[in-house]
Formats: structure tokens, sequence, C-alpha cells
């Protein structure tokens, strides 16, 4: 096993026998515009993966080891004292960019940890090694930011046949109950070996542990597959991962992975949608209302929707948080369009859902409009004729509450079609016909009526 002291920044696969140690960042850069100041530091990138989060650089490095060598650990051995920047405001991370204002900002010293690693395997044996390092922090309460101008990292690795060839589950999501088998790929290219494999069940991106698995040996000749499996309880919900570590007799690691999985299947439906008031007077509120009922099989989180688009283009989103929503269990959602400056007499489409993690549900849609519908009406001479007898259609009770009827248009259901406000249609083959009048009124809004007519071969 080698230890070097090494900077992220040089190729760490080369492993020099005198490495340069330091790794060091330019002064950040302050730029105040309007009360905010934005930090930058001179080739490095902003954080920007949590809304809510205040916008800090970081750093970030990619590198590469040959095949047969492990990186199995990398900590922080020494770090600059801190330089304090007083008295700042930093931009707010806005994921949604449909918000017409920024979330606020989360309170807290931020980012927590001063850097994080991450290993991924190529197809032909090497690894590549990500680390993310944070010279600067910030904690929005107190308008104070710090840097630091340096740090110095010990990297732990192995030269080893053995390595972790594959590692996955038979599907992302279980439910609760379930028994979650993670299949493990191994390989050792040297001669025969005795190994430990020794995994946990955690919670992602954190050291705790929910359950530890117990520890399997084996003496590692070639290829080889095994199985882990974790027992879930009934309770249990939430993202997983199970991570596997594979040691050699004395305890030294060998190779690592990480399999992810949820517990709890996510699902909603979206009920009873319905807007008013139709037509409406510009400055009046469009109120919807619907219901959301977790179908899954975990409480879920997320937000009801009201979307407003016309012509296609999104007007306006309105939106409702919710939270532990518990599976059988549903919420009523009521929520309200400010309808002042919208255009008279055009037509708003209205979408309800909602949003949760891992899906949403599908739309529910009806529209509004400063102009009102024409009432559809029509009648038929008769609903029951034998074949070849016409029947008359009789649209002259269709009428529009604000306006006037522009153009009545009739489907026969047999593929024949006519315009007009009477008309009249015979059948060559019985059957039952749906016989549809569209009418549209002199600013474009339509509206529909139907009746079935029964054709006899009589």
């Amino acid at each position: 096993m080698k230890r070097l002291l090494i900077l992220p920044l040089l190729v760490f696969g080369v492993f020099a026998q005198e490495p340069e140690h330091e790794l060091r960042f330019a002064d950040p850069v302050l730029v105040e515009h309007g009360g905010v100041t934005s930090v930058t530091i001179p080739g490095e990138l902003l954080l920007l993966e949590e809304e809510g989060r205040p916008m800090v650089p970081y750093a970030r490095r990619v590198d590469t080891f040959p095949k047969g060598y492990r990186v199995v650990d990398m900590k922080l051995s020494r770090v600059a004292e801190p330089e304090s920047i007083l008295d700042i405001t930093l931009p707010v991370v806005q994921i949604d960019a449909y918000l017409d204002n920024p979330p606020p900002m989360t309170p807290g010293y931020f980012p927590k940890e001063q850097f994080r690693w991450e290993l991924f395997d190529n197809a032909d044996g090497s690894t590549v090694l990500v680390t993310l390092i944070f010279p600067f922090h910030y904690t929005p309460e107190k308008r104070l930011g710090v840097f630091h101008s340096s740090y110095e990292f010990e990297l732990t690795s192995v030269e080893t046949g053995v390595s972790i060839t594959g590692i996955g589950t038979e599907r992302p999501t279980f439910d609760p109950g379930d028994a979650v088998a993670v299949a493990l790929g191994l390989e050792n290219t040297g001669g025969a070996q005795a190994v430990t494999v020794e995994a946990g069940v955690y919670e992602p991106g954190s050291d705790r542990r929910v359950e530890r698995l117990g520890a399997k040996k084996l003496t590692l000749d070639g290829a080889e597959t095994i199985a882990l499996t974790w027992n879930t309880g009934k309770g249990t919900a939430g993202d997983f991962e199970m991570r596997v570590s594979v040691k050699d007799a004395s305890g030294r690691e060998l190779d690592r992975d990480v399999a992810w999985f949820r517990v709890g299947r996510p699902a909603a439906e979206l009920t009873g949608f319905e807007a008013a008031p139709d037509p409406f007077k510009p400055g009046e509120k469009v109120v919807a209302r619907f219901r959301v009922e977790n179908t899954g099989t975990c409480a879920i989180s997320g937000e009801g929707v009201l979307a407003v688009s016309r012509g296609g283009s999104l007007v306006e989103e309105i939106r409702e948080k919710f939270t532990g929503l518990k599976p059988g269990k549903d919420r009523a959602f009521e929520l309200a369009w400010d309808t002042e400056g919208a255009e008279r007499d055009a037509v708003y489409g209205l979408a309800g859902l909602a949003r949760f993690e891992g899906g949403a549900t599908e739309a529910q849609r009806t529209e509004a409009s400063t102009n009102a519908r024409p009432v559809a009406s029509f009648t038929a001479s008769a609903e029951s004729v034998a074949v070849n007898e016409e029947v008359e259609f009789d649209a002259s009770g269709t009428t529009d509450p604000d306006g006037r009827v522009a153009q009545l248009e009739w489907e026969f259901g047999d593929g024949g079609t006519a315009a007009g406000p009477k008309v009249r249609h015979g059948y060559s083959e019985p059957d039952s016909y749906r016989v549809r009048l569209l009418a549209t009124d002199d600013k474009g809004r339509p509206a529909a009526a139907e009746l079935v007519v029964v054709v006899t071969g009589d």
C-alpha cells in the first residue's frame, strides 16, 4: 500500500515520488451590484446544485489511475487559516427559472464540508477520481464569507488484482417489506486470495448507517458473483445506498462500490379538477379546485400546480407545496389565478397537476375566457329511423350569451358532414350513430352538443 501527499491539480495516477503537496487558489473576486455581491475564484466553478443555497465558488478536479491501482481513501491533512470577508450578501441559487422572485436563502454555514471525492470505474479497468474542493464558505445570517487559500491532501492507494466488476439491484424501486437483493460481481486477476466483503445500508450522501449487514468471507480466484440482501421493514421508505467494501486478510481495503435504490413507490392521482368562473371579468380571480391522492407505497412531498397558458405558451404557474402525504390519503387544493392583465376575448388553457419526488400526475385541463362559450343545442325529427330514412336536424336553439353564433358544423357519425342551422341526413346501414354539432361564436370560441340516432334495417 502506498500513502502519498498529493495535489488534486496534478495527475494522481502518475504516482510521482515527490509530488507537489499543496493546492493554492487565487484570491476571490468580488463584484457588487444592487446590494448583492457575486464571488468568484479565477479558473473555478460556481456551486449551483441546491436551490436556496448561497452561490459560492468551488473547484473540481478529475484524475485517472491505471488498471491495478485503487484509491481507497483521501483525507485533508492541512488547510490554510481562514480569511474572513465581512458584510456581503451573496446571490441565492434559483433552479426554477419560472419563479418571479428568488427563493429565500437557507440559513447556516455552507458548504458544510471542505471537500468530497468519488471514484468511477472505466471499462478498461482504470479508475477516475473526481474531487470537489470548497475553499469558500458563507453564513447568510451573519453576512460572513470565509476563504481558505490552500489545501493539502493525503491519498491512500493500493495495488491489487482484486476488483468489483459490477453492482446493482434487479429493479430501482422496492415496496416496504421487500427484500432488496444486490448482486455483486468480483474478480481477481492474480492468484487465489482470501477476501472479506463488508456491506451496510446508508442514507444517501451521509454517514448515517441504517443497518449493517453481515460480512461474507470467501477465497476469490477468478470471477465470482455473490448476493447481498437487506430485508426492509414495513415502515421503511426513502432513498438508500448499499455501500460495499472488499478487504484482504489484514483488513486493507481493496475496492469499494455503491448500489442506489429506493424503498417505497411514489405515485399520485389528481381528481375533481374544475375552474370557475368561466367566463370571467378582467381582474377577477379564477379559482381551480382539485384533489391529490397518494396512490403509492410511501409518503410523498411536492406541490399542487395550476398552469395557465395561451396559444401553447405558459403564462403563469400558481403552486402550493405539500409534505408528508401518506399512502391512501388525499389533499385538497384551491389555487387562484389573478386575471389582472388578461386579454379580452382571449382563451386561456388551465391545467391542474401535482409534482412530487419521482414524477408528476397526469394533467387535467379546462379553459377560461372573458368571452362566454356559445350554448350549443339541437333537435332531431326522429332518434330511431329506418335505413335511408332522412332525419332533420335543427340547431336554431343554439345561442351565444355575449355575441352571436358565427358557424354551425355537423358530423353525422358515418363520415358525412354538413353546415348550417337546419340540415337533413339519411343512413345507408343499420347501426347507432353519434351526431355532433359544433357551434362557434363570432370571437372564435366553440361549444358542442351530441345525440345518438339509431338506424334499423326495417
